[in-house]
């Protein structure tokens, strides 16, 4: 099913992450609605109609299912693109989201009875809810719910089953249900690991991307595409204090039609889509999958291992931006500058920074808050400025052509060349990842095919 994880942060607040995992083929739309005096920002599974997001006070939400069972049926309908949903739950979490408050949504979702463990915060406080009933397969079954309250210095992960309600989930005396609680409790005890190293956003988003077992399914993100297993479709990262909605799809399809319409300049909420580019970096995906972690006494950068959690050898993201007031913004365009990122990939994080200062400044009600976002947001649009001017700034990365002459090498592994598979293409910033492994050279026309589907944005000119 999913791992839904929260954990605070000094300058952020409380961040929720979310592995969304499904046994049926997934599409999600992204829905931005003003109804009822306010804004919400959430992704809708087509299919079912789930759907989990925040809102234009931040307060977000994002909840992982106990009532297991029932929740793997839920992709035998589709849902129809109305208001009729299929998904009870989906309809609760909506309902929540027109609440204004932490304490008014934990009302709104114990007052629909919401089942499973449900992850609530504004980024100021976060709350915990497990819940379930005590047999949902019967008619008129009590309701029982524990609402705990997570201290900043904690952190709050949550899969399958129960820990305040152990009684709930999967069950290991239910001989159909024991794999699937042997998979919860190994997720369980693998993200939390993982969670408790994050130092900042992405890293946490992250800490649910990875795979160091063998088996897919007692991975928190399982990559498997086997027909009918659970497999993760997509991650979910809640920003509350800057009311980003974060999403990074890996085995689902996303609709984006109205994409244009959001992240405007009304806009109370704001989406982001990134790529898979930094899992695959660090080995999720492919035969090259198997994470191999670092062993102490091993260096660094050692080749005898690929445990990338740590700062060690960071790939995609710039980590620890941030606006709140200019000494933070000439902080933080150090680190851009100093990142080794292309100069697009620089130049994009800068705009992304510059726009949520902007937009914080805009709504922010103290004086002296408003003038420090203000402050931030000059700081990053006069260093953008200055370098869209400049003739030495390259507003591309490296071209189709010379990605193809550098990157589409013959294999030099026995392993691949036992099965008949001679020719490969290596990832941009690590030679010994294989994208995809080819009995003939690939053509420049599959390059780019599967550039387009790894990375997005990864190529330019």
């Amino acid at each position: 099913m999913c791992v839904v994880a929260a954990k605070h942060f000094k300058g952020h607040g409380w961040i929720l992450v979310k592995n969304r995992d499904r046994n049926y083929p997934t599409e999600v739309k992204l829905v931005q609605s003003q109804r009822s005096g306010i804004e919400r920002l959430f992704l809708r599974d087509t299919t079912t109609g789930y759907s989990e997001g925040l809102n234009e006070t931040g307060l977000s939400i994002v909840s992982a299912s106990v009532m297991v069972k029932k929740d793997e049926k839920e992709g035998g309908g589709r849902a129809s693109d109305s208001q009729n949903w299929t998904s009870p739950d989906g309809q609760r979490i909506r309902r929540a989201l027109y609440q204004k408050t932490v304490k008014g949504a934990i009302k709104s979702l114990l007052d629909s009875q919401i089942p499973g463990n449900t992850l609530i915060t504004d980024g100021k406080e976060c709350y915990l809810i497990e819940s379930a009933y005590t047999n949902y397969e019967k008619p008129n079954q009590k309701y029982h719910s524990i609402v705990k309250k997570i201290s900043p210095s904690d952190i709050c992960v949550r899969t399958n089953h129960g820990i305040e309600l152990p009684w709930t989930g999967y069950d290991m005396k239910d001989p159909d249900q024991k794999p699937d609680r042997i998979s919860s409790e190994s997720r369980l005890k693998i993200a939390t690991k993982e969670v408790k190293k994050a130092q900042d956003p992405q890293a946490l988003l992250n800490a649910l991307g990875v795979a160091p077992e063998k088996d897919p399914q007692m991975n928190p993100i399982r990559i498997n595409k086997g027909k009918g297993v659970m497999r993760t479709t997509g991650q979910i990262m809640l920003n509350p204090l800057e009311r980003v909605f974060t999403y990074r799809p890996t085995m689902s399809e996303v609709e984006l039609k109205n994409y244009n319409k959001i992240n405007q300049k009304e806009s109370k909420t704001f989406f982001e889509i990134i790529s898979n580019r930094e899992l695959i970096s660090f080995g999720t995906f492919g035969e090259d999958s198997k994470r191999v972690p670092r062993k102490p006494g091993q260096k660094a950068n050692s080749s005898k291992h690929s445990d990338l959690y740590t700062d060690e050898n960071p790939k995609g993201t710039i980590h620890g931006l941030g606006f709140t007031d200019a000494a933070k913004a000439k902080q933080s365009l150090n680190k851009i500058e100093g990142s080794g990122k292309t100069d697009a990939h620089k130049m994009q994080a800068a705009i992304a920074m510059s726009q949520r200062a902007k937009f914080a400044a805009r709504d922010a009600k103290d004086p002296e808050k408003k003038k420090d976002l203000a402050a931030a947001h000059k700081t990053y649009q006069s260093w953008i400025d200055k370098n869209k001017k400049s003739e030495d700034f390259a507003e591309g990365t490296e071209s189709w052509e010379a990605g193809y002459k550098r990157r589409v090498v013959k294999t030099t592994k026995p392993e691949h060349k036992n099965k008949g598979l001679m020719w490969r293409i290596k990832g941009k910033d690590r030679d010994e990842i294989s994208i995809k492994l080819y009995k003939d050279k690939p053509s420049f026309a599959e390059f780019k095919k599967q550039m387009k589907r790894v990375a997005g944005h990864e190529f330019g000119g």
